[in-house]
């Protein structure tokens, strides 16, 4: 081994014998993530709403308090990001997807009290994994694959296989008594440390190298194993290491009988049982138990294990509660899990500037009945059957404290605000009777048109400066035709638009037909600016120029933001 590997093999054993030091003298240096209580299992915050180093975890924009969550949140093919050194998983996190766990240079996850990190999928890790206390990594049902580095405190921390991939690395002490207790695969020229020594392409099984597989050692495994209730799945097999059994609710223990050549011992779960002798009875917890069935040589040099995943049925069947994957907010329900008849709660946490538009749950098939029971929260009744919660998001409609509705113009407003035509003035208001300016009016027409603007960096007008708020929009419409300005390379932004001029970019936006008859004349007719007077009747006619109680058109009178709208509405609503 170079110097620098025996460099870094020392720094590992010595990180890693400080910290389960510090754990047995200082508890508090491994208590559970601080501040992971106050938001709810399973919730996420956006990255608008991140104020690290608050969170521990994200994947991609959304930010989570303990890695636990981040777990469970996890869909294939995610990247888990660790922000944080020295993240703690103490409690139980299930891997049942294809996700990366992605360790930055010098942070390092550790998994420690009581806390299991179970793979069902795959997880691949990049970076640094501890294992340490009595904490597990059980990789029997699925596949770990490291890149980094494992490094494993004591007794019992790995269950299933691990592989090394490249770089990967996997570090056991022997001063702190460590052994795996199961398997540990280098590959690709990643390296196996233990016991102070270095192995490629080498396997490691309960503290014994072997760079030969198979790991069993012909001579240690039983020769038969049954159990008092319930079967083995698959049938029993003397190389086959792993079993499921399932009991009924009312099985509250078993007991196993093994038996084993001369010249082994074997232990239930610690204690010696004789072979072909049954077990003391084992206590069924509801859900999951594990069995274990060591089987020794005498003198002690090899072990192998056989594990059974004894599963004691619920009193009360549960059904599963999933959500779909929205856009512009979330779902998040409580319980995940529940019995038929019992009460589930949806809580919607809709992005800022959106609203729950709908909420819909389905069974077997069919809709079952949603009640809103408060701000942005849902109920269902648990039909027999898992269940798929879904729902939709939608913009919050715009209102103006001084926009009410029965005012003439309130409909136009809304309408063209709800489609982002037209904005307030802020503070809630939309000042209605406020008079409309010609740089303002360019803007409206230039999001009605949807126009990409980023085009427009220099001004058409002399007297609109290229870094006035107006400039692209009205770039955009004198290069569309839609306005001319008012001669001598002038625009006047500033200056109000009265409704003969909108009326005529109008006419230019939809293309009418200037030559007309109106329907009817209007008293002020004769104040029709000649220019104007095509698009004036033109708008008439279409209906989107109207005139007041007199009779009047009122062509050179100033437009107010309310006209403004209406006509807009009128015209492209």
């Amino acid at each position: 081994m170079s110097g620098r590997e025996d460099s870094m093999t020392k720094k590992l054993l010595s990180l890693l014998l400080a910290l389960c030091m510090a754990a047995v003298l200082v508890p508090s240096a491994f208590a559970a993530e601080g501040d992971a209580g106050s938001m709810e299992e399973g919730s996420v915050e956006t990255l608008a709403d991140a104020t690290p180093p608050t969170y521990v975890a994200r994947i991609g924009t959304t930010f989570y308090r303990t890695l636990a969550t981040a777990v469970q949140c996890a869909e294939a093919h995610d990247v888990i990001e660790v922000l944080e050194p020295n993240v703690q998983l103490t409690d139980t996190a299930v891997i049942e997807s294809d996700v990366t766990l992605d360790i930055p240079d010098g942070t390092s996850v550790w998994v420690m009290g009581d806390g299991r990190l179970t793979v069902i999928g795959q997880l691949n890790v990049l970076g640094d994994l501890c294992l340490t206390d009595n904490s597990f990594l059980d990789a029997t049902y699925g596949m770990v694959i490291v890149g980094g580095n494992v490094l494993i405190a004591g007794q019992k921390n790995v269950y299933g296989t691990v592989t090394l991939v490249g770089n990967g690395r996997a570090v056991s002490n022997d001063n702190i008594s460590g052994y795996l207790s199961g398997h540990v695969r280098s590959t690709d020229g990643s390296v196996l440390q233990y016991g102070g020594r270095t192995y490629a392409y080498a396997w490691v099984y309960r503290g014994v190298i072997d760079t030969d597989p198979p790991l069993m050692p012909a001579d240690v495994k039983l020769g038969g194993l049954s159990v008092s209730a319930g079967s083995l799945s698959p049938s029993f097999a003397t190389n086959t290491y792993e079993y499921d059994v399932t009991v009924e609710n009312g099985t509250k223990s078993i007991w196993v009988l093994p038996s084993a050549s001369q010249g082994l011992t074997i232990k239930v779960n610690g204690h010696v049982t004789a072979s072909g002798v049954a077990s003391d009875n084992i206590g069924l917890s509801v859900g999951t138990n594990k069995i274990y069935v060591d089987v020794t040589r005498d003198d002690g040099s090899v072990t192998v294990r056989y594990t059974l995943n004894v599963t004691r049925k619920d009193d009360v069947a549960k059904y599963n509660v999933r959500v779909e994957n929205t856009t512009h907010g979330s779902f998040l329900v409580d319980p995940l899990a529940a019995v038929e008849g019992t009460q589930v709660t949806i809580q919607a946490k809709p992005d800022s500037g959106y609203e729950v538009t709908g909420v819909v749950a389905v069974s077997n098939g069919q809709t079952i009945d949603v009640v809103r029971t408060g701000t942005n929260t849902y109920a269902f009744r648990m039909p027999r059957g898992d269940v798929t919660v879904d729902g939709t998001f939608g913009k919050k409609p715009v209102r103006f404290d001084d926009v009410k509705a029965g005012q003439w113009f309130y409909d136009h407003v809304i309408y063209a605000a709800d489609a982002g035509w037209i904005a307030g003035i802020g503070n809630n208001l939309f000042s209605p009777n406020t008079s409309m300016c010609r740089g303002d009016f360019c803007i409206m027409m230039a999001r009605i048109d949807g126009a990409n603007l980023s085009g427009y960096h220099a001004s058409r007008f002399k007297d609109v400066p290229d870094d006035s708020y107006y400039m692209q929009a009205i770039a955009y419409c004198a290069d569309k035709g839609y306005v001319s300005g008012i001669g001598n390379g002038k625009f006047a932004p500033k200056d109000t638009i009265t409704r003969e001029q909108m009326a005529q970019i109008i006419s230019n936006v939809k293309k009418l037909d200037k030559n007309v008859t109106p329907v009817k004349k209007f008293n002020d007719d004769a104040k029709i600016s000649s220019w104007a007077r095509g698009a004036i009747y033109a708008c008439l006619n279409a209906k989107i120029l109207a005139g007041d109680n007199a009779g009047n058109v009122n062509p050179v009178q100033p437009a107010t933001r309310a006209e403004a709208a209406a006509m807009l509405v009128r015209a492209f609503g």
